[in-house]
């Protein structure tokens, strides 16, 4: 199949790169355990189901075999304040999160991936040359990341979130910059598109990694109760920021609900395995 570079409109897609039309066997996305702030919890916040989401529906729009998703466990060990005992546990955690969340949704081939456990030759080789056109090691690491899905799974698309809606920003360490790196040392044009950024109850920092969730963070999650759904959805800001995604969500599940957002989030994370299996992960943990 051949990727298609205009995906049809999609509320959850914010904006988009057109790709050179090479093959596109497998959509790609990666989730990291860790922000410039502190290594993340290693549980999802809840809106990072906006880029399973769209990278589930890219998949079956473009007829793609799969979807390929990173767990970019080892770049968290470019933070000193990660360890790599901290950093496991974690990415355990969230690849367990991932595969129940992909089966319930009913995502189809679904297909996590922990860069510590390629065992790929081709993967340092796509490392080394990066790393000697990059002088940002993180993200020629990433860029080699990319290219690794490219070639080995046949990715035509990738996924990601863009802070600024901007894909031509040169400031920012979002998705884009890293497209941008991998292009300039691999060349080609991968197809992207790209989700608003994740959302915070925090004023000094309402704007967030979408898949990142740190410790304190005032962010729903999928074993958020209805208590903290109404505090979320007080916020009309973060209402408008819920509601594609919960609709999205509630259309993959093949679930009708009418009513207010609270209402249907509640519902939405009902038929989700976050309830349940969150208390067990955190014992586990």
């Amino acid at each position: 199949m051949r990727a298609d570079p205009a995906p049809r409109a999609d509320p959850l897609i914010r904006c988009a790169v057109a790709g050179d039309g090479g093959p596109c066997e497998s959509v790609y996305l990666g989730f990291g355990l860790a922000t410039r702030h502190g290594l993340g919890e290693g549980r999802l916040p809840l809106d990072a189901l906006a880029m399973v989401l769209v990278a589930a529906r890219r998949r079956e729009q473009l007829g793609a075999a799969r979807v390929v998703h990173l767990i970019a466990d080892r770049h968290a060990l470019y933070n000193g304040f990660a360890t790599r005992r901290d950093v496991d546990r974690r990415a355990r955690m969230l690849a367990a999160e991932l595969r129940e969340l992909a089966a319930a949704l009913g995502l189809g081939p679904y297909e996590v991936v922990l860069a510590s456990e390629i065992e790929d030759r081709l993967h340092p080789r796509l490392m080394g040359e990066a790393w000697a056109r990059c002088p940002d090691l993180y993200a020629a690491r990433q860029a080699a990341d990319v290219e690794w899905a490219r070639r080995r799974w046949g990715a035509g698309v990738k996924v990601g979130w863009s802070m600024s809606g901007d894909v031509a920003a040169t400031g920012g360490r979002d998705e884009p910059y890293f497209d941008r790196v991998h292009r300039s040392i691999f060349g080609g044009e991968l197809a992207a598109v790209y989700t608003a950024p994740g959302r915070a109850l925090d004023p000094a920092r309402p704007r967030c990694s979408p898949y990142t969730l740190l410790p304190g963070q005032p962010r729903l999650t999928f074993s958020s109760d209805a208590d903290a759904i109404r505090v979320h959805c007080a916020s009309a800001s973060m209402r408008r920021h819920l509601a594609p995604i919960c609709d999205r969500g509630l259309e993959q599940l093949g679930v009708a609900v009418d009513g207010a957002l609270a209402d249907r989030l509640d519902v939405l994370l009902a038929h989700l395995p976050g309830r349940a299996s969150g208390a067990a992960r955190a014992v586990a943990a």
